[in-house]
């Protein structure tokens, strides 16, 4: 795993909030998704 990184792991590298941003922006996504796909194939939630 940390020849995949890129070096030595260092837990300040990312703040908080760039995690919580991030984690925001796939959960954002999800939901457009979801809704696309259920108003698409006709589907109930």
């Amino acid at each position: 795993m940390l020849a995949w990184h890129g070096g030595p792991y260092d837990p300040d590298d990312m703040g908080e909030a760039e995690i919580v941003a991030a984690l925001g922006k796939l959960a954002r996504r999800r939901t457009l998704g979801r809704a696309a796909y259920f108003k698409s194939a006709g589907r109930q939630k």
